[in-house]
């Protein structure tokens, strides 16, 4: 070769200095220009060059960025979720269940207030009512002694009705302050749950109003006498019908919480099977302590009660966790180990035995 093609131009020095710079071009070297023209020289076919604005492996690039960028936004709030909660977040969550439950109620009792002569007297009619078949054309009435009887019985009144009538609501942000306890699943029943405890105290309260109302009352103003005179007061009279109405209105909530306790697996209808006859017992002791101190409340309570516990038992029956069978192994496992229990009792048996009689020839 002459001198004149051992030296390079000043293009083609650049022309291989910008080839050496793209990544990957060390290691397949470009090829040498044809017919020894500088002008056409270029990188070879196997070398790597710098992808363009927009091409599709920086469009790969930033979109593998934003997903990263994504998942490292949602990764906090996943924590958060399945982070455990302390006793000060158990704290803050019902000091702002009670807030809320609060202010539905006090929202309702404005609204109830404006209505209290009206509620009042639905409340009284089942007394006055077995007042006036007691005593037809005596115009028995209620009456108040204390000059504030009146008015602190109409807001007692506004409260209790404003309680009952926001129940759904706060019987919700009770059942959201125990979600945090519960498994992913299990808290697709909030909802339900909130329907049918408001659903199971609304029941109970209208069994007391329409069935155990006019028996009670009834035999209660059958002491009246020509020389005998009911003049019940208003304070006593409305005390005793609301505490009768929350009462049965509580007890018929025992099919929800048997339902929660079934889902969870605290208890199964075998177990409350199995109890049955200190349930009997307790639905007497609970009717006593509710109702009122008379015979016929305390039946009127207790009866109901008792079919309520029937009717969880096939609550749970149908609604509860079911137990994984066990396997023939798992079985035969059982049953060795009854064996061996058995075994271990007629050893016992055999030993006491044994000293027993060593004792009476001593």
């Amino acid at each position: 070769m002459s001198a004149d093609a051992d030296k390079k131009t000043p293009e083609a020095q650049n022309a291989e200095e910008q080839t050496l710079a793209v990544p990957g071009a060390a290691e397949t070297p470009a090829a040498p220009p044809p017919d020894g023209d500088p002008s056409l020289a270029s990188p070879s076919d196997g070398a790597q060059t710098p992808d363009a604005p927009g091409s599709t492996g920086e469009a790969d690039r930033e979109n593998a960025g934003n997903a990263i960028n994504e998942k490292a936004e949602e990764a906090p709030e996943d924590e958060d979720e399945d982070r455990p909660m302390t006793l000060h977040d158990h704290l803050q969550d019902l000091r702002k269940r009670l807030m809320f439950s609060f202010l539905f109620i006090l929202a309702g009792f404005f609204v109830c207030y404006h209505f209290r002569l009206q509620l009042r007297t639905l409340l009284m009619a089942p007394l006055t009512a077995a007042m006036e078949h007691a005593a037809p054309g005596a115009g028995l009435t209620m009456q108040f002694t204390a000059p504030t009887e009146g008015l602190f019985s109409d807001m007692k009144v506004a409260f209790v009705v404003s309680a009952a009538l926001t129940s759904p609501l706060i019987f919700y942000q009770i059942w959201a302050f125990v979600a945090p306890g519960l498994h992913k699943e299990e808290k697709h029943h909030l909802l339900p749950l909130a329907f049918c405890s408001a659903l199971c105290f609304f029941a109970g309260a209208a069994f007391c109003y329409f069935l155990a109302f006019p028996v009670i009352f009834d035999f209660l103003m059958s002491f009246t006498s020509p020389t005998l005179r009911a003049q019940p007061s208003l304070e006593e009279s409305l005390n005793f019908v609301l505490r009768l109405l929350m009462a049965f209105g509580c007890i018929f909530e025992l099919p929800v919480i048997s339902f929660f306790l079934a889902r969870i697996g605290l208890v199964t209808a075998a177990w409350m099977r199995k109890v049955r006859r200190y349930a009997i017992l307790a639905s007497f002791i609970v009717a006593a302590v509710l109702s009122p101190p008379d015979v016929t409340s305390m039946l009127f309570m207790a009866g109901p009660l008792l079919i309520l516990y029937e009717g969880s038992i096939l609550v749970a029956a149908i609604f509860g966790k079911k137990r994984p069978e066990k396997t023939e192994d798992e079985d035969d496992e059982d049953d060795d180990d009854d064996d061996e229990y058995e075994d271990d009792e007629e050893d016992e048996e055999e030993d006491s035995s044994a000293s027993t009689q060593q004792g009476r020839h001593a």
